[in-house]
């Protein structure tokens, strides 16, 4: 596999928050655009995700957010301080399957030591471009370490190699006007039989998860730029601006436009 397609970032960003006691964050309708792993350095905050049972995170928890998912958290304490990378990267879109859009609380280690990285990736990301580049190499060392504790269906459970290299296949080329027959073709396997692996062992079709994972840098797009609705489309493959609408819908559950009007307090 190539790495530097594996572990190209879409999106990056680090930034700290101070949240007064009491302050809700409702994400219940409009799911998250990114990925975030925050460290929670003091306060408590109650999480409650839609489709999952409430938890509390305290001083020294990670809070990991997969993209795409929806929750409410409110926060407790006069002192609410957090750090968070907020990111989209290629790796993540293997785990885009059922079951792994759930909101976790994981702990990777002593707070100060864990602290210190997080503040300095925060103030690196701040500074000249070489000190972004240290807060690069931070997060990569973070998420490394989140990944191989956090509750995830891993490519490497899938029983078939086929279908790993599928999943490969359409991560990587996920702008491109690609088919069920062409992923089929990627990987030597007729077309019936492809689509059936391939959805009883991701829960999705072809489609869907190339369509998910399009839709995932939609929101991105349609937060960061000024693009149209109609280019935005048109770059990340679909066959028509209509097409992209109603598939945005049926997965975010408003339309593009309705996104891009609703603020989005990251």
């Amino acid at each position: 596999m190539d790495i530097t397609g594996f572990s190209e970032l879409k999106y990056f960003r680090v930034a700290n928050y101070r949240n007064p006691n009491g302050q809700i964050d409702d994400f219940s309708g409009i799911p998250r655009p990114y990925n975030n792993i925050a460290l929670i350095i003091s306060g408590e905050a109650e999480v409650n995700p839609v489709d999952g049972a409430t938890f509390f995170v305290k001083p020294g928890d990670i809070f990991f957010i997969p993209v795409g998912t929806k929750y409410i958290s409110k926060w407790i304490g006069n002192d609410v301080y957090f750090i968070t990378f907020h990111f989209n990267i290629s790796a993540l879109s293997y785990y885009l399957l059922p079951g792994n859009d759930l909101i976790q609380k994981i702990n990777i280690g002593c707070l100060k030591e864990t602290r210190e990285k997080f503040e300095t990736a925060y103030r690196c990301f701040e500074g000249e471009w070489a000190e972004k580049l240290n807060a690069l190499s931070i997060f990569y060392d973070i998420l490394s370490r989140v990944i191989s504790k956090a509750k995830l269906k891993r490519p490497n459970e899938l029983e078939d190699k086929r279908i790993k290299n599928a999943i490969n296949f359409i991560t990587f080329n996920y702008k491109e006007k690609i088919t069920v027959s062409d992923c089929a073709e990627s990987v030597y396997m007729s077309e019936p039989w492809f689509y059936v692996k391939f959805k009883k062992a991701t829960g999705m079709t072809p489609i869907e998860f190339k369509n998910r994972i399009a839709i995932n840098q939609a929101c991105i797009m349609l937060i960061n730029t000024d693009k149209s609705i109609e280019k935005i489309g048109e770059e990340l493959g679909f066959a028509s601006a209509d097409y992209f609408r109603r598939v945005f819908k049926k997965t975010v559950g408003i339309s593009p436009l309705k996104y891009r009007k609703t603020p989005i307090d990251l």
